[in-house]
This record gives C-alpha cells, structure tokens and sequence, in this order.
C-alpha cells in the first residue's frame, strides 16, 4: 500500500469556493488586515525585532533590542490598562523601551524608524487576502478594514499601498479609536458605518477570539479565516520531514514565503513510485534558496574586498552558482562567465594532476565487464597504447580481469608521455580557450565546490604562474584541495571553510559533499573538450546516461523552485536589507542540520538519487544504500548519506538495527578481550 503524509492547510480550492459563497451571500464586509490580507515574511511578528538588532549593532552599543522590545510593548500596555486605556500606540513603546535602553533621543528616534521601515519592506498581501479582495471589488461589496494595531495610520496606508489592498471604504484603527475587536468596542464603529442591522455585516479574519467570538457577541455575522502559517504549523509532519525545521531568521523568511505563494500545498503525498514533485519544489525554496542567497552575498562581499572584476563559474557545478548570482545581482560592477572546465579538459591534457590524481581518475573509467579496447577509447590519449598492451600480452578485445588491472595500470604509468604527446592538439586548444576569457589587466576569480581544487591549479599553471591574478572561491574545501592549493600556493576562500582554518562547519563540508553535489548537478554532461568554431570556441559535452538524466532532472526542479523562491523574496524585500541581515554562520547551521538530522520522508524522498563519479559513469552510486535487513551495519558504512539512511529506516528497522549494534558491540567486546587474554 502507498504511504501517504499529508499537510493540511485551511487555504485550498474549497476555501476559495467558501470565500465565494460568502462574498455572494453578504452585502457589508468588515475584513482583518494582520496575517488575514497582510502578512510578514518571517517566523513570528517578534523576528521584526531580531532583524532591528541585527541591523543597528552600531547603535545599539551593546545593548540587546529584541528582548527590550518585546518587554518595553508588555509595559505600555499594563500602563495603558492602569490608565483605563485599551490600546497603544508605536510612540507609548518607545518610550517604555527609552527606560530600558541609555540611548540618546535620535538613536531612539532611528530605531523605531527602523522598525517601520521593516515592517513596510518584509510586509506582502497573502494568497487568501488577494483572492478575498478581487472577489469583493468584482461582485461590488462595500467593505472596511478593521485592525487592533499599535503601529500609525500612514505606516499601515502604505502597507496597504505596498500590498496592493485598495477600495475600502474605511480603515478603523484601534489606537486611534481608544477601541479595540479584543473588547468588542471597535465593532459598534462598523455597524454604525455601514448604518444597518449587525446580522447583515460579516467580519472576517484570523484570529479566533478577537475575529471571530468576539464579533458574533456584538451581533455581526463572522467567519474564521486561520492564518496560512498557523494552519501549516497545527498540521506539519514533524519528525517524518525535516524541510522546515530553521533557527535562523534568515530560513524563517523563505518559510513564511513558501507557505503564503503557496496556500494549495494542501498536502505532500510521499510515493515510492512517483517524482515526489512537490516535496522537490518544497526542497528548493525552503533548504536550498536560503544557502544559495547567502553563498551569493558572501560572492558578492568577498569579491568587492578584493578588488575582483570578473568570477568565472567552472562547469558543471558553477552553473547553479552562477543562475543565482545573476538573478540577484544582474547589474552588478562585477561580470560572471561560465567557464568551460573538467578535470578531462584541464588536467588530462596538460599533465597538471600528480601520478596518484591521475591514477584515480583512470581508474574511474574502468567498467566491470569492458574489453581492454573499450577501456582504452574512453582514456584520453591512450589508443595509441594498443600495440604496446599486444606486446605485453594483454588482448584489446579480452574483458580485462581483476588480474589483468596491475599491468594495465604499469602500461598507462610507462607510457603518460604517449598519451600526453597525443593531447597537446588539446592542450593547445585549452590554452588558446582561457588566455580569450580570463583577463590579463584585472584580478579574476573562479567558483567551484573545490572538493580537489585541481581546476583553479590547472588554469593557473595553463596560463603561466604568476601571468594572471587569479583566486578561488569554493564552496567548501577539504584535505584533499587544500594539500592540491598548498603544493603550488593558490589563493583561495571557502564559504564553509576559510583557507584551511577550521570554521563552524569544516567536518559537514567533507562528510557531506555527495549531497552538495547533487544541489549544485548541472543539466548538461561534462566538458570533454574545445574545437575552433566560427564564433569562437564550441564545446564538446559528453551525452549523459538515462539514470545521470534523470538525476539531472530531479535538480532541475528543486533549483528551479530556489530561484524562483529568490526571486519572490526580492520582490518583497530589497536585496540591501537582506545583505545587512546576512548571517552566514546562522544559515549554514540550518543547512547543515538539515544534513545531520533529516526526517524519515526526507530519507525516502531522496533514496532513488544516484551520484555520478566521473565521465563515463553511466550507472552512479545510489546516495543511500538500499540493502536487505541483515546487513544494515555494511549498507550503513557504504551509504553516501549515513544520517538519511538511519533517518528512513521503518521503527521494527531501526529496533533492530539498535539491538544488532549492541550485540554487535558485545561480540568485539569478547574478541578484543580473547586476544587480550591470549596474549599473555
């Protein structure tokens, strides 16, 4: 039977029939603003606060806001009741928080315009507000807007402005009024607008009591309008999905985007035979998008630093990267380039990588089963070796044997001059290629996962050490890229890991870079070489397998739904806010738990990826093991994603699992004490 997980949310198809019905049946609409036609895109209202403190450090001298404020809010209004006053206003706060906070008048002043000045920019219409609002001005309703709110008349106007929210005949405002929905006192001023009985006026909003009873006990028709984000939260698959799970503030704001564009996600439907679309579009705009706009700020900063002109994306894993960093920044002083790079163009032919780098990568276009002529077409250079392996008794048409590899290596280790001299058409080609596309007056940097750190070595040796300023920008690094950069220092900076110093996240990069590489898949196959065309150079790309196709088209989706998530995002905010919001450390904690601790759906989801290890891969390795019960502790070791693959397992799974671990431990425990004993 297909296992099935849902997410119930309020806003759906039948909710806009509802919507429908109620705009049909009603003349006189009294309608919510605050998270009914208005939201903001973050956690909860208070993260306002966070981004205030985030954003005035210099200000604050020290001093924390967030906390203040929220205290500061809670005493105006237990002076208000001490007055015998039912609302407050934005200046009331403020001046509560002046007790709490040694700050001069003007800085005072700074903040609360801050504070304003967030609410405009992360404010945006919700997805039921919108359709509530074109069903009333279609049908001709009359309507007002009625909000207990602290914040003043020209702050909200331009809310609504911003938000698009127009024809309302009125807009009544709690700390105006001296009234308030809470009490029941602001909806004697609705009926006394619209001048007719109570029953015939329906008032809609979020919140419960002051939306819903409240209006009831004062005669007006109502109806209960949740909020998208509360009944996203009531129904979410906790421990089963991983996907929204976020401390940073920064996530919180994709979150709260990804449920207000997206009000019809009624329900995720995990199938073991299906694409799973939805948990992939999920994927991109709540995991992926956030780390990706944070890597392209961190682009951005790092390359003003240096003075770099131009950021040359290597393929494949650039092409994301360098989508991103164009949408967010298309006219920026700094140009990107698309840079035609593999380990087969650049290293191969120009005999960059050491003997045991090379031996690797021969070693990765060796398929169980070929014939010694088929193993040999796929070596770059090493045809010409097909007498030299008859001499030494090796057939070219005899399927090569676990026997047969060691002289097959000897052969390729003898003869590396052959193959090289063979390529230097290629190596030719190569050098002609970037001497055209990285610049001679002006410093250059590339992008790359930097995983081995090989590609910026090789086009640094290409070109002629020391001709061109050329530094690396990496995702993250590891053993193996920084040992690469140290052998001939290259310049170069980490997003995960700085130039070999440990930071916050050093082990994640190197325990999880299968599952980066797969967020960074482009949709083409490798580079595997250059010719002269009539416009310049063409590339020649090597066709993918079916499965790498459909690996590909699996990334497509969740990178599709990132950049579209970026994109909705900047509507709303403007990328400077964002960037002085910007916590890299914050946003890569998020990510990297998601790694570490994914939900069980999130394991399922993912089990069928396959990753591809070179060119000519056409099989790949799954990303989680799949392997029969008794031999869980081996699938384990081999899975590329060891938390996914404990996250999946079934509950009489992983009680087994706990209890084999055990005996497992207890049965060593007996071996190494055996030895012991014998040993004296």
């Amino acid at each position: 039977m297909e296992k099935v997980m849902r997410f119930h949310n309020d806003i759906s198809a039948s909710s806009v029939d509802i919507l429908t019905d109620l705009v049909t049946r009603y003349e006189y609409f009294s309608l919510d603003i605050f998270d009914t036609l208005i939201t903001r895109l973050c956690d909860v209202p208070e993260d306002i606060f966070k981004f205030i403190e985030v954003k005035r450090q210099s200000c604050l001298q020290g001093y924390t806001f967030a906390d203040r404020r929220v205290r500061a809010e809670t005493l105006a209004r237990e002076h208000a009741l001490q007055r015998g006053e039912v609302e407050i206003t934005l200046d009331a706060i403020y001046r509560e928080l002046a007790n709490d906070l040694p700050l001069p008048e003007e800085t005072m002043e700074r903040l609360k315009r801050t504070e304003t000045d967030l609410e405009l920019e992360f404010s945006a219409a919700t997805a039921q507000g919108a359709v509530l609002i074109n069903l009333l001005q279609e049908k001709q309703r009359r309507f007002i807007l009625t909000s207990d709110m602290y914040l003043p008349r020209p702050v909200i106007e331009a809310l609504l402005g911003k938000c698009g929210i127009t024809g309302h005949e009125i807009l009544l405002l709690s700390n105006e009024h001296g009234k308030t929905k809470r009490g029941g006192a602001l909806y004697d001023d609705v009926i006394s607008h619209f001048d007719c009985a109570p029953g015939n006026i329906l008032h809609i909003g979020d919140n419960r009591h002051s939306d819903f009873s409240r209006a009831r006990f004062s005669g007006l028709s109502a109806h209960h309008l949740p909020a998208a984000r509360e009944a996203f939260r009531k129904q979410a698959a906790g421990e089963k999905i991983a996907l929204f799970r976020g401390k940073s503030a920064f996530k919180n704001i994709f979150i709260a985007n990804f449920i207000n564009h997206h009000p019809e996600f009624a329900s995720f439907r995990y199938s073991p035979s299906g694409d799973n679309r939805e948990y992939w579009q999920a994927f991109g705009k709540v995991v992926v998008a956030p780390l990706m706009l944070s890597l392209v700020f961190w682009l951005k900063d790092r390359a003003a630093e240096l003075e770099i002109g131009k950021i040359g994306f290597l393929a494949r894993d650039g092409l994301f990267a360098k989508r991103c960093f164009d949408l967010v920044f298309p006219k920026a002083d700094i140009q990107t380039d698309y840079l035609a790079a593999s380990r087969r163009l650049l290293t191969v032919p120009n005999s960059v990588l050491s003997p045991t780098e090379i031996g690797n990568y021969y070693r990765g276009l060796i398929h169980p089963g070929a014939t010694c002529a088929a193993t040999l077409s796929r070596i770059p250079g090493a045809e010409a070796l097909v007498p030299r392996m008859k001499g030494l008794g090796l057939d070219p048409d005899k399927v090569l044997t676990q026997e047969d590899l060691p002289l097959f290596y000897r052969i390729l280790g003898e003869n590396s001059g052959v193959m090289t001299h063979a390529l230097r058409h290629e190596a030719e080609i190569v050098r002609e290629y970037l001497q055209t596309r990285v610049p001679v007056s002006e410093r250059y940097a590339v992008f790359d996962l930097g995983w081995r750190g090989s590609l910026q070595k090789a086009i640094d040796t290409i070109l002629g050490r020391g001709n061109r300023d050329i530094v690396g920008f990496y995702f993250g690094t590891n053993d193996q890229a920084l040992s690469t950069m140290r052998y001939k220092p290259n310049s170069h900076h980490s997003y995960s890991m700085h130039n070999g110093m440990p930071e916050y996240e050093c082990c994640s990069c190197q325990e999880h870079t299968d599952v980066i590489e797969f967020i960074f898949s482009a949709d083409h196959g490798s580079v595997t070489g250059l010719t002269r065309g009539h416009d310049g150079f063409e590339w020649v790309i090597s066709a993918p397998s079916h499965a790498e196709r459909e690996a590909q088209a699996v990334a497509a989706i969740f990178q599709k739904a990132a950049l579209e998530a970026i994109s909705e995002v900047l509507q709303t905010v403007p990328v400077a806010t964002l960037q002085s919001l910007h916590q890299r450390v914050a946003i890569q904690n998020d990510f990297f738990d998601f790694l570490h601790n994914p939900g069980r759906y999130d394991a399922r989801c993912f089990s069928p990826v396959r990753i591809f290890s070179s060119i000519g891969d056409s099989v790949g390795v799954k990303l989680i093991g799949d392997y029969p019960l008794w031999r869980l502790h081996r699938a384990e070791r081999r899975s590329l994603w060891k938390a996914a693959f404990r996250a999946g397992m079934s509950r009489k799974t992983r009680l087994f699992y706990r209890c084999s671990r055990g005996v497992r431990r207890v049965i060593l425990w007996f071996r190494d004490s055996t030895r012991r004993l014998r040993g004296r």
